[in-house]
């Protein structure tokens, strides 16, 4: 089971986002264009730039380049509007590098506590990090000036974490 979801994303965003997963994140991401056309024809259609990042077995982030909120693409997409990105949406990730991906986001100052969750969870330290076994991010900057492209909060664990490869009871509204 593959399981996309659609981020809308700022113009001109793809690059920065698709180098911070490949590099901090050590993700494969797959670049390409997507054709955009108007409902009534094709004569206004125009390229968008597409990063598909692999998160995991079977779970792929296709950030999509929008400059508006018009839903001009297929409705059977599983789209997180750009507006609503901190709405309580956020992504949960296992990786085997956990402890040096900490201190890779940590030295960026990128690692974040959801203040909605700290009686779960704390990652202000790698020794409280490691006693919940989960730490926090939300923000994807451009690794080479630092400046923030988009926001979308990331429950990061390790491999070793009990929920991994487990499929939770969830159907989406």
């Amino acid at each position: 089971m593959t399981i996309s979801y659609r981020i809308d994303t700022p113009w001109l965003a793809i690059d920065s986002i698709a180098k911070f997963y490949k590099t901090l994140l050590g993700c494969y991401v797959v670049r390409t264009q997507r054709r955009i056309s108007t409902p009534d024809n094709d004569y206004n259609a125009f390229d968008v730039d597409v990063a598909t990042v692999c998160v995991g077995p079977g779970v792929h982030l296709i950030f999509v380049e929008n400059d508006d909120d018009d839903d001009d693409d297929d409705d059977d997409d599983k789209s997180i509007p750009a507006q609503q990105i901190m709405d309580g949406i956020h992504v949960c990730i296992y990786v085997p590098n956990f402890q040096s991906m900490y201190n890779s986001l940590q030295e960026r100052n990128l690692i974040w506590t959801n203040p909605r969750f700290t009686h779960l969870d704390s990652c202000n330290t790698w020794e409280e990090c490691w006693a919940s076994r989960t730490f926090r991010f939300k923000d994807i900057v451009d690794i080479d000036t630092g400046v923030k492209v988009i926001e979308l909060e990331h429950e990061v664990r390790p491999l070793t974490h009990g929920q991994y490869m487990k499929v939770p009871p969830y159907l989406p509204r």
